[in-house]
């Protein structure tokens, strides 16, 4: 666009003799200006709020930290001495790892680790898990803390530390759990994912059965992180995600995902099917996302 130099043109328009007219059609060229920029501006900001990476960055947040609650309640509920109420000793989760135990320790300490390509229901381990717990892991009331030594998942260095309480069994019978991650870190070659949460896990399905496959977890609570782009974010679930020991990704559930500055963005992962899809909604508008 051209730029108009008002004082330039003032003086050369006066000197020029068509003095009035030109300077009415100079003001009727900067209230064009003007308004053209203003709507530029409008458009542009409507669109940066129809972006959907923080939603996709913290449904890669959700996955991950919980596929490793999963494995470590795998890991310890058949591991006798760091349960009591079972009698085995697993020694591996997949075949591919390897599940080491001290029980003489205090707190009990327990580690898995991976070999360099362990891939079990299309995700691929590296690294180690370590794991302390204050207590037996089956009883009320015992902590158990999670830290990482080159732990990879997908080829992703995760990071941070997470905490499992046990809560015991609420009015309706199901066992439950508080969760929590902090300083959690997703990190890829060139951009870092930042992630913490204050979770409640309620069992809702396989509570009575010993294999773990059909473990079905109901889960509320809050987040909040930075995308991988940059930008912060918090998250809040209004609806209890569903997450199943099955499927690799959430199946059921709804939650708000509030980036700085933006709109909410509202999330519904579906009606309880294994896939990659979910539903987000911002401002009226629907738009699909490929969860990771």
């Amino acid at each position: 666009m051209k730029k108009t130099n008002l004082i330039c043109d003032f003086v050369f328009l006066k000197k020029s003799g068509n003095f009035m007219p030109q300077l009415y059609n100079m003001k009727i060229r900067f209230l064009f200006w003007l308004l053209f920029s203003l709507f530029a501006c409008r458009k542009s900001d409507r669109d940066l709020d129809k972006t959907l990476n923080s939603v996709e960055d913290n449904s890669l947040a959700e996955s991950y930290f919980s596929h490793v609650f999963k494995l470590v309640d795998a890991a310890a509920k058949f591991n006798k001495g760091i349960s009591s109420n079972t009698s085995q000793t697993d020694t591996t989760l997949f075949g591919c790892d390897q599940i080491s135990i001290d029980t003489l320790s205090s707190p009990k300490k327990m580690s898995i680790n991976f070999s360099s390509s362990c891939i079990e229901n299309f995700t691929e381990h590296s690294g180690k898990i370590k794991i302390l717990f204050y207590g037996k892991y089956n009883e009320l009331g015992t902590k158990t803390k999670i830290t990482f030594s080159n732990f990879k998942l997908n080829g992703r260095l995760i990071g941070g530390a997470m905490t499992i309480t046990n809560n015991g069994l609420l009015v309706n019978g199901n066992q439950w759990y508080s969760f929590e991650v902090n300083n959690g870190t997703i990190s890829g070659e060139k951009s870092q994912l930042t992630w913490q949460c204050k979770r409640m896990w309620e069992m809702g399905v396989g509570q009575a059965s010993v294999a773990v496959l059909d473990d079905v977890y109901w889960v509320t609570g809050t987040a909040e992180g930075r995308a991988l782009k940059g930008n912060a974010f918090t998250v809040e679930i209004t609806e209890a995600i569903e997450i199943t020991n099955d499927c690799v990704y959430i199946t059921k559930g709804k939650c708000d995902v509030k980036p700085e500055a933006l709109h909410t963005r509202r999330i519904d992962y579906g009606a309880g099917n294994c896939d990659a899809k979910a539903q987000v909604f911002i401002n009226g508008e629907e738009y699909e996302v490929h969860l990771p």
